[in-house]
Protein backbone atom coordinates (compact mmCIF):
# COMPACT_ATOMS: atom_id res chain seq x y z
CA UNK A 1 0.00 0.00 0.00
CA UNK A 2 2.81 2.23 0.89
CA UNK A 3 4.37 1.81 -2.24
CA UNK A 4 1.41 2.68 -4.24
CA UNK A 5 0.82 5.44 -2.46
CA UNK A 6 4.49 6.74 -3.60
CA UNK A 7 4.15 5.43 -7.26
CA UNK A 8 0.69 7.84 -7.08
CA UNK A 9 2.51 10.88 -5.79
CA UNK A 10 5.06 10.15 -8.76
CA UNK A 11 2.56 9.87 -11.54
CA UNK A 12 1.43 12.81 -10.08
CA UNK A 13 4.18 14.88 -9.55
CA UNK A 14 5.45 13.99 -13.10
CA UNK A 15 2.11 15.28 -14.35
CA UNK A 16 2.33 18.34 -12.45
CA UNK A 17 5.36 19.16 -13.90
CA UNK A 18 4.24 18.06 -17.53
CA UNK A 19 1.04 20.84 -17.37
CA UNK A 20 3.44 23.32 -15.88
CA UNK A 21 5.63 22.84 -19.07
CA UNK A 22 2.79 23.13 -20.98
CA UNK A 23 1.47 26.38 -19.66
CA UNK A 24 5.01 27.73 -19.74
CA UNK A 25 5.28 26.75 -23.42
CA UNK A 26 1.79 27.93 -24.31
CA UNK A 27 2.19 31.30 -22.65
CA UNK A 28 5.26 32.05 -24.37
CA UNK A 29 3.29 31.07 -27.82
CA UNK A 30 0.41 33.37 -26.30
CA UNK A 31 3.36 36.27 -25.96
CA UNK A 32 4.97 35.39 -28.83
CA UNK A 33 1.38 35.78 -30.57
CA UNK A 34 0.54 39.04 -29.22
CA UNK A 35 3.77 40.53 -30.23
CA UNK A 36 3.06 39.31 -33.92
CA UNK A 37 -0.38 40.86 -33.68
CA UNK A 38 0.97 43.93 -32.02
CA UNK A 39 3.80 44.30 -34.92
CA UNK A 40 1.19 43.84 -37.59
CA UNK A 41 -1.36 46.18 -36.05
CA UNK A 42 1.75 48.34 -35.68
CA UNK A 43 2.27 47.93 -39.90
CA UNK A 44 -1.66 48.39 -40.36
CA UNK A 45 -2.03 51.61 -37.89
CA UNK A 46 -0.28 54.25 -40.19
CA UNK A 47 -1.69 52.90 -43.29
CA UNK A 48 -5.89 53.25 -41.94
CA UNK A 49 -4.58 56.88 -40.66
CA UNK A 50 -3.28 57.38 -44.44
CA UNK A 51 -6.54 55.88 -46.24
CA UNK A 52 -8.66 58.26 -43.55
CA UNK A 53 -6.89 61.53 -45.04
CA UNK A 54 -6.83 60.38 -48.88
CA UNK A 55 -10.60 59.68 -48.36
CA UNK A 56 -11.07 63.16 -46.41
CA UNK A 57 -9.44 64.37 -49.55
CA UNK A 58 -11.06 62.25 -52.24
CA UNK A 59 -14.42 63.50 -50.81
CA UNK A 60 -13.76 67.12 -50.35
CA UNK A 61 -12.17 67.14 -53.94
CA UNK A 62 -15.68 65.88 -55.27
CA UNK A 63 -17.84 67.78 -53.48
CA UNK A 64 -16.22 71.31 -54.28
CA UNK A 65 -16.16 70.02 -58.05
CA UNK A 66 -19.84 69.16 -57.75
CA UNK A 67 -20.81 72.11 -55.87
CA UNK A 68 -18.72 74.78 -57.93
CA UNK A 69 -21.09 73.54 -60.86
CA UNK A 70 -24.04 72.32 -59.36
CA UNK A 71 -27.07 74.79 -60.45
CA UNK A 72 -29.12 75.76 -57.25
CA UNK A 73 -31.91 78.51 -56.02
CA UNK A 74 -30.58 81.63 -54.14
CA UNK A 75 -32.71 83.74 -51.94
CA UNK A 76 -31.95 86.78 -49.56
CA UNK A 77 -34.02 88.94 -46.80
CA UNK A 78 -33.79 92.26 -46.87
CA UNK A 79 -34.22 94.64 -43.91
CA UNK A 80 -36.35 97.34 -44.90
CA UNK A 81 -35.61 99.76 -41.73
CA UNK A 82 -33.13 99.67 -39.26
CA UNK A 83 -35.24 99.74 -36.41
CA UNK A 84 -33.47 97.85 -33.23
CA UNK A 85 -36.07 95.02 -33.47
CA UNK A 86 -34.52 93.38 -36.70
CA UNK A 87 -30.93 93.20 -33.95
CA UNK A 88 -33.44 92.00 -30.96
CA UNK A 89 -35.86 89.45 -33.09
CA UNK A 90 -34.48 88.71 -36.74
CA UNK A 91 -31.38 88.23 -35.89
CA UNK A 92 -31.45 85.48 -32.85
CA UNK A 93 -33.69 83.56 -35.74
CA UNK A 94 -31.26 84.15 -38.39
CA UNK A 95 -28.46 82.86 -36.27
CA UNK A 96 -29.54 79.73 -35.52
CA UNK A 97 -30.10 79.22 -38.96
CA UNK A 98 -26.90 80.62 -40.11
CA UNK A 99 -27.99 83.10 -42.59
CA UNK A 100 -27.13 86.41 -42.87
CA UNK A 101 -29.43 89.57 -43.90
CA UNK A 102 -28.94 93.01 -46.05
CA UNK A 103 -29.68 96.10 -44.13
CA UNK A 104 -31.25 98.70 -46.30
CA UNK A 105 -29.49 102.10 -44.87
CA UNK A 106 -31.00 105.69 -45.62
CA UNK A 107 -30.55 108.88 -44.42
CA UNK A 108 -32.87 108.51 -42.27
CA UNK A 109 -32.43 104.78 -41.17
CA UNK A 110 -28.43 104.74 -40.12
CA UNK A 111 -27.21 103.17 -37.11
CA UNK A 112 -27.39 104.70 -33.92
CA UNK A 113 -30.24 107.33 -36.00
CA UNK A 114 -33.45 108.12 -33.21
CA UNK A 115 -35.47 104.85 -33.55
CA UNK A 116 -32.56 103.00 -35.35
CA UNK A 117 -30.39 100.17 -34.18
CA UNK A 118 -27.05 100.90 -32.36
CA UNK A 119 -23.90 101.12 -33.93
CA UNK A 120 -22.91 98.45 -31.68
CA UNK A 121 -26.03 95.98 -32.84
CA UNK A 122 -24.90 97.31 -36.68
CA UNK A 123 -21.30 96.61 -35.94
CA UNK A 124 -22.40 93.03 -34.86
CA UNK A 125 -24.38 92.23 -37.56
CA UNK A 126 -21.36 93.22 -39.54
CA UNK A 127 -19.36 90.86 -38.07
CA UNK A 128 -21.49 87.99 -38.35
CA UNK A 129 -21.78 88.40 -42.51
CA UNK A 130 -24.84 90.87 -43.15
CA UNK A 131 -24.62 93.44 -45.46
CA UNK A 132 -26.18 96.59 -46.53
CA UNK A 133 -27.80 98.45 -49.71
CA UNK A 134 -28.94 101.91 -50.33
CA UNK A 135 -32.37 102.50 -50.04
CA UNK A 136 -34.29 105.29 -52.52
CA UNK A 137 -35.68 107.95 -50.64
CA UNK A 138 -37.02 110.40 -53.15
CA UNK A 139 -39.03 110.71 -56.62
CA UNK A 140 -36.60 113.45 -56.87
CA UNK A 141 -33.34 112.78 -58.79
CA UNK A 142 -30.82 110.60 -56.91
CA UNK A 143 -27.80 113.00 -57.35
CA UNK A 144 -30.09 115.75 -54.69
CA UNK A 145 -29.88 113.01 -51.62
CA UNK A 146 -26.87 110.68 -52.94
CA UNK A 147 -23.98 112.80 -51.84
CA UNK A 148 -25.30 113.65 -48.71
CA UNK A 149 -25.98 109.95 -47.80
CA UNK A 150 -22.39 109.04 -48.77
CA UNK A 151 -21.18 111.87 -46.63
CA UNK A 152 -23.57 110.49 -43.79
CA UNK A 153 -22.07 107.12 -44.48
CA UNK A 154 -18.12 107.90 -44.40
CA UNK A 155 -18.71 109.53 -41.08
CA UNK A 156 -20.06 106.01 -39.75
CA UNK A 157 -17.18 104.22 -41.21
CA UNK A 158 -19.79 102.26 -43.26
CA UNK A 159 -18.64 101.15 -46.59
CA UNK A 160 -20.87 102.80 -49.47
CA UNK A 161 -22.65 99.29 -51.40
CA UNK A 162 -22.97 99.00 -54.76
CA UNK A 163 -26.74 98.16 -54.49
CA UNK A 164 -29.75 99.96 -54.50
CA UNK A 165 -33.46 98.78 -53.16
CA UNK A 166 -36.45 100.65 -54.64
CA UNK A 167 -39.78 100.77 -52.19
CA UNK A 168 -43.18 99.70 -53.83
CA UNK A 169 -44.24 102.47 -56.51
CA UNK A 170 -40.49 104.31 -56.83
CA UNK A 171 -38.63 102.47 -59.80
CA UNK A 172 -38.72 103.49 -63.03
CA UNK A 173 -36.71 102.16 -66.06
CA UNK A 174 -35.32 105.43 -66.96
CA UNK A 175 -33.59 105.54 -64.00
CA UNK A 176 -31.35 102.62 -65.20
CA UNK A 177 -28.49 105.11 -67.15
CA UNK A 178 -28.51 107.03 -63.86
CA UNK A 179 -27.99 104.26 -61.26
CA UNK A 180 -25.31 102.83 -63.22
CA UNK A 181 -23.62 106.25 -64.17
CA UNK A 182 -23.05 106.73 -59.86
CA UNK A 183 -21.82 103.44 -59.73
CA UNK A 184 -24.54 101.04 -58.64
CA UNK A 185 -24.51 97.47 -59.77
CA UNK A 186 -27.43 96.11 -58.57
CA UNK A 187 -31.08 97.04 -58.54
CA UNK A 188 -33.79 95.92 -56.60
CA UNK A 189 -37.06 96.67 -57.20
CA UNK A 190 -40.81 95.31 -57.09
CA UNK A 191 -42.02 93.28 -59.77
CA UNK A 192 -42.20 95.23 -62.88
CA UNK A 193 -43.51 93.18 -65.89
CA UNK A 194 -43.97 95.78 -67.85
CA UNK A 195 -40.08 96.35 -68.35
CA UNK A 196 -39.50 92.65 -68.43
CA UNK A 197 -38.30 92.03 -65.10
CA UNK A 198 -39.17 89.01 -63.33
CA UNK A 199 -39.82 88.74 -59.51
CA UNK A 200 -37.82 85.38 -59.62
CA UNK A 201 -34.51 86.43 -61.73
CA UNK A 202 -33.19 83.30 -63.28
CA UNK A 203 -30.69 85.44 -65.32
CA UNK A 204 -27.67 87.43 -64.70
CA UNK A 205 -27.32 91.06 -65.76
CA UNK A 206 -23.62 92.18 -66.80
CA UNK A 207 -24.10 96.12 -66.53
CA UNK A 208 -26.95 96.23 -64.30
CA UNK A 209 -28.55 93.48 -62.22
CA UNK A 210 -32.40 93.63 -61.84
CA UNK A 211 -33.28 91.76 -58.87
CA UNK A 212 -37.38 91.08 -58.01
CA UNK A 213 -38.83 91.76 -54.22
CA UNK A 214 -41.60 91.25 -52.53
CA UNK A 215 -42.83 91.07 -48.64
CA UNK A 216 -42.02 88.26 -46.96
CA UNK A 217 -45.76 88.08 -45.72
CA UNK A 218 -47.54 88.58 -48.60
CA UNK A 219 -49.91 86.02 -50.09
CA UNK A 220 -47.96 84.67 -53.10
CA UNK A 221 -44.52 84.23 -50.73
CA UNK A 222 -44.62 80.63 -50.95
CA UNK A 223 -45.82 80.09 -54.38
CA UNK A 224 -43.16 82.67 -55.45
CA UNK A 225 -40.59 80.92 -53.46
CA UNK A 226 -41.62 77.15 -54.97
CA UNK A 227 -41.15 78.95 -58.38
CA UNK A 228 -37.50 80.09 -57.26
CA UNK A 229 -36.65 76.72 -56.62
CA UNK A 230 -38.15 74.77 -59.56
CA UNK A 231 -35.87 77.58 -62.06
CA UNK A 232 -32.99 78.03 -59.85
CA UNK A 233 -33.75 81.87 -59.69
CA UNK A 234 -33.48 84.40 -57.03
CA UNK A 235 -35.83 86.17 -55.01
CA UNK A 236 -35.37 88.91 -52.09
CA UNK A 237 -37.83 89.16 -49.43
CA UNK A 238 -38.41 91.96 -47.51
CA UNK A 239 -39.43 92.45 -44.03
CA UNK A 240 -40.17 95.36 -42.15
CA UNK A 241 -42.28 96.82 -39.15
CA UNK A 242 -44.25 99.27 -41.03
CA UNK A 243 -45.68 98.35 -44.58
CA UNK A 244 -48.41 95.72 -44.29
CA UNK A 245 -46.94 93.16 -46.68
CA UNK A 246 -43.31 93.32 -45.36
CA UNK A 247 -44.60 93.09 -41.62
CA UNK A 248 -42.82 91.01 -39.26
CA UNK A 249 -44.33 88.61 -37.62
CA UNK A 250 -42.41 85.55 -35.63
CA UNK A 251 -44.26 82.64 -36.94
CA UNK A 252 -44.69 83.47 -40.66
CA UNK A 253 -40.82 85.01 -40.32
CA UNK A 254 -39.61 81.38 -38.47
CA UNK A 255 -41.77 79.28 -40.94
CA UNK A 256 -40.41 80.98 -44.06
CA UNK A 257 -37.03 80.64 -42.50
CA UNK A 258 -37.27 77.15 -41.86
CA UNK A 259 -38.69 76.57 -45.83
CA UNK A 260 -34.63 78.09 -46.45
CA UNK A 261 -33.04 76.41 -44.44
CA UNK A 262 -34.75 72.86 -45.18
CA UNK A 263 -33.83 73.08 -48.95
CA UNK A 264 -30.93 74.72 -48.33
CA UNK A 265 -29.38 71.33 -46.41
CA UNK A 266 -30.72 69.85 -49.06
CA UNK A 267 -28.25 71.80 -51.44
CA UNK A 268 -30.83 73.28 -53.55
CA UNK A 269 -30.74 76.75 -52.38
CA UNK A 270 -27.99 79.22 -51.30
CA UNK A 271 -29.63 81.49 -48.65
CA UNK A 272 -27.21 84.99 -47.52
CA UNK A 273 -26.47 88.13 -49.29
CA UNK A 274 -26.66 89.30 -52.90
CA UNK A 275 -23.18 89.24 -53.49
CA UNK A 276 -23.36 85.32 -52.30
CA UNK A 277 -25.94 84.67 -55.34
CA UNK A 278 -23.77 86.49 -57.99
CA UNK A 279 -21.04 84.66 -56.94
CA UNK A 280 -23.23 81.81 -57.41
CA UNK A 281 -24.89 82.75 -61.13
CA UNK A 282 -20.89 83.32 -61.98
CA UNK A 283 -19.85 80.06 -61.31
CA UNK A 284 -22.89 78.27 -62.69
CA UNK A 285 -22.86 79.94 -65.51
CA UNK A 286 -19.52 79.27 -66.49
CA UNK A 287 -18.49 75.52 -68.60
CA UNK A 288 -16.33 73.28 -67.05
CA UNK A 289 -13.20 73.31 -69.39
CA UNK A 290 -11.85 70.35 -70.69
CA UNK A 291 -8.98 71.20 -69.23
CA UNK A 292 -10.67 71.99 -65.58
CA UNK A 293 -12.48 68.53 -66.41
CA UNK A 294 -9.30 66.39 -66.94
CA UNK A 295 -7.67 67.72 -64.07
CA UNK A 296 -10.54 66.85 -61.86
CA UNK A 297 -10.83 63.21 -63.01
CA UNK A 298 -7.07 62.81 -63.10
CA UNK A 299 -6.61 63.79 -59.56
CA UNK A 300 -9.97 62.04 -58.78
CA UNK A 301 -8.32 58.80 -60.31
CA UNK A 302 -5.27 59.13 -58.49
CA UNK A 303 -6.67 59.42 -54.72
CA UNK A 304 -9.02 56.52 -55.77
CA UNK A 305 -5.77 54.03 -56.70
CA UNK A 306 -4.02 55.12 -53.41
CA UNK A 307 -6.64 54.11 -51.30
CA UNK A 308 -7.29 50.84 -53.09
CA UNK A 309 -3.15 50.32 -53.00
CA UNK A 310 -3.41 50.72 -48.88
CA UNK A 311 -6.96 48.67 -48.57
CA UNK A 312 -4.81 45.64 -50.26
CA UNK A 313 -2.08 46.73 -47.86
CA UNK A 314 -4.40 46.30 -45.33
CA UNK A 315 -6.03 43.19 -45.93
CA UNK A 316 -2.92 41.38 -46.48
CA UNK A 317 -1.72 42.25 -43.37
CA UNK A 318 -4.87 40.88 -41.89
CA UNK A 319 -4.98 37.75 -43.35
CA UNK A 320 -0.97 37.35 -41.93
Amino acid sequence: MRNGKWIAIGVLGVLMVILTVFLMKHQKEEQKQAAIYQEIDNKIRPLKVKKQQLTKELEDLIEDYEARHREKATAQVIYTEMSPQVYELCYPIMQERNFAGILALSSTQLPGADGCMSMEDFETLIEKGWTTCIKWETESSVNQWLPALKNQLSQLNIEVPNIIYFPKNTYKTELDSQIKSLGFEIVVHHENTAAGHALVQTQYEEELWHLGALGLMGSRTKVRFDEAIRSKGNIIYLVGFKEEDELYEERSFTVMLDYFKSYSDDQLLVVGTIEDAREHYYSRQEEVSEEEKTQYLQQKGTLEAEIADLEAQINELQWQ
